[in-house]
């Protein structure tokens, strides 16, 4: 039952991705338009540009992330999984996003996607 949770979440979160907005109220800014664009409402234009912003491109890798673990759940529903091979499912997970973003921040200098910032994470710098 939890992997419905997670495949939930993964698509709530790939919504809000790709319909994210520049103009939408989010994390960064107040918006400049009345109503929310983004197809998740205002929740999910603010999880948007807060990804977005702090993770660039590689945002788009958290659904995949996120459904990954459902299945790895899924699978492993049966077996009695250890913490330990969680945690470092996890922390793999995480060391993938943070790679991703630095490497994508130093080698992706421009790219016709809407975002925050830069292609990569965000610094205050960079606007």
């Amino acid at each position: 039952m939890q992997s419905w949770a997670f495949l939930r979440l993964h698509c709530f979160f790939l919504i809000s991705l790709i319909t994210f907005s520049n103009e939408d109220a989010g994390w960064t800014h107040s918006g400049a338009v009345q109503t929310v664009t983004n197809a998740c409402g205002v929740l999910g234009a603010w999880i948007a540009d807060f990804t977005l912003s702090f993770f660039g491109l590689i945002a788009y890798l958290f659904p995949v992330i996120i459904s990954w673990h459902g299945y790895l759940l899924y699978r492993q529903a049966s077996q009695k999984q250890q913490k330990m091979t969680i945690a470092l499912q996890w922390l793999g997970s995480i060391a993938t996003i943070v790679s991703g973003a630095a490497l994508l921040y130093l080698y992706v200098l421009r790219v016709d996607v809407e975002l925050p910032a830069a292609p990569g994470y965000f610094r205050p710098g960079n606007r």
